[in-house]
């Protein structure tokens, strides 16, 4: 269908394995912000699926990053080039199945929901100058790409409330 053609440059690319860099969302910039996904992963190994919002700078000193790796779950969190406490939650994620996850940032802290459960929630730096959305990893497409589908991702201008989160991933 002509409506439903994407482009791939002249290159033979499967679909299913995508890297979208960079994607410009400074409307959006907010200090607090909420990054929501609606997904499912194709094969679980050691694949890295990743789906950030950060501050489009070559080296993403600021970002917060879920979080795919064999089958854990996780948030991952940089601020001003510094690693923050992860949230993890082990053995989560099956082959084929559709979850609905959610990152917060938060004054001061972050939290990760899944399926309509608060993951956890950790004390640290805020990131800022988050201007940039980002999942795969197109400098490392042979294995952080992301191989599964996206049924749709959202970003709030707005850290949302516990109760939105658990409600916006609830299945």
């Amino acid at each position: 269908y002509p409506t439903s053609y994407i482009p791939t440059y002249g290159v033979s690319q499967t679909r299913l394995r995508d890297n979208i860099n960079r994607l410009d969302i400074s409307s959006l910039a907010a200090t607090y912000q909420t990054l929501f996904i609606e997904a499912s992963v194709l094969l679980v190994s050691s694949t890295q699926y990743k789906f950030s919002i950060n501050d489009a700078t070559g080296s993403r000193t600021n970002r917060f990053t879920i979080f795919i790796n064999n089958d854990d779950l996780s948030l991952l969190v940089n601020a001003q080039g510094s690693s923050q406490p992860a949230i993890t939650q082990n053995d989560y994620i099956s082959v084929n199945t559709t979850y609905k996850i959610a990152a917060v940032v938060r004054d001061g802290s972050y939290a990760l929901f899944a399926n309509g459960t608060k993951i956890g929630e950790q004390v640290g730096t805020t990131p800022s100058n988050l201007n940039s959305l980002t999942f795969g990893d197109a400098s490392n497409p042979l294995n952080q790409s992301w191989y599964g589908n996206v049924d749709q991702a959202l970003v709030f201008p707005t850290a949302l409330s516990d109760d939105k989160c658990i409600e916006l991933t609830t299945i």
